[in-house]
């Protein structure tokens, strides 16, 4: 298949053309589109952008269920529709004037067609797991809470290693901080469930501003939060976390 080098399998992309189509994933079941739509149809606004390409969707006839959302710098395009995302996508090729061979039309419709979106890891509260850092060692969190349910709240250890950790171990390291946590990275298998312990700490209840429960970090950041304390041995740089350590009931 010649799409090989256009599709990315870490990000779950393909390549249409001018126009990149990303694929349902661990945390969406949608395919969509996200671009700058004003650069790429040569308008002055993304919302010009927007309304014309919904105009031309309608004249040609391109019928399904689809989701727009436009803002200054993007717009995002969505349906669980392989064949309708496929049609936007050489619609929007099609206005720049940009050909696609119909062989690799072909094969680009097999693709979308027979995607299935991989199952996400499952977590619970209790879970113990894995932060891998560029050096190949671990830093290591529990999960402690859910907000409303969905998004967990963490716990992150002072314990880096290459192995896992005892339970010993964990009980006896500092905990750095707490965060509430975008759960990609636990969805996609980056950070490994390895166990499950009765919590190690709390977080206090009725908090001022509450910055755990009302503050969402990407996991990106919980991964630089420990790089640097690993490689630095300080936190101001990541004061707003750090400060989060004052909010934690140790537990047992």
């Amino acid at each position: 298949m010649r799409l090989s080098k256009n599709f990315n399998e870490l990000e779950k992309s393909v390549q249409i053309g001018i126009v990149k189509v990303f694929l349902p994933d661990y945390s969406s079941k949608e395919f969509f589109i996200f671009e700058d739509l004003a650069t790429l149809l040569d308008m002055e606004s993304n919302f010009e952008a927007e309304f014309f390409l919904k105009r031309e969707i309608k004249e040609r006839g391109l019928i399904g269920n689809i989701t727009f959302d436009s803002e200054s710098d993007y717009v995002s395009i969505r349906t669980k529709s392989s064949d309708l995302i496929l049609s936007v996508a050489l619609l929007i090729n099609d206005l720049r004037n940009y050909s696609v061979e119909k062989t690799i039309i072909d094969e680009y419709r097999k693709l979308l067609t027979k995607w299935k979106a991989p199952k996400r890891q499952k977590w619970v509260i209790g879970d113990i797991f894995s932060i891998p850092l560029s050096d190949g060692t671990y830093y290591f969190g529990q999960i402690v809470e859910l907000v409303e349910g969905l998004t967990p709240i963490c716990i992150l250890f002072d314990l880096n290693k290459s192995t896992l950790p005892t339970h010993a171990e964990l009980a006896k390291a500092e905990i750095l901080t707490a965060l509430s946590l975008i759960p990609d990275k636990l969805d996609d298998y980056s950070f490994k469930i390895i166990g499950q312990f009765p919590l190690f700490a709390k977080i206090k209840e009725n908090i001022r501003r509450d910055p755990i429960r009302n503050t969402q970090y990407s996991s990106i950041i919980l991964i630089e939060y420990c790089e640097y304390i690993k490689f630095n041995k300080r936190s101001y740089k990541f004061e707003d976390i750090a400060s989060n350590k004052e909010f934690v009931i140790r537990l047992g």
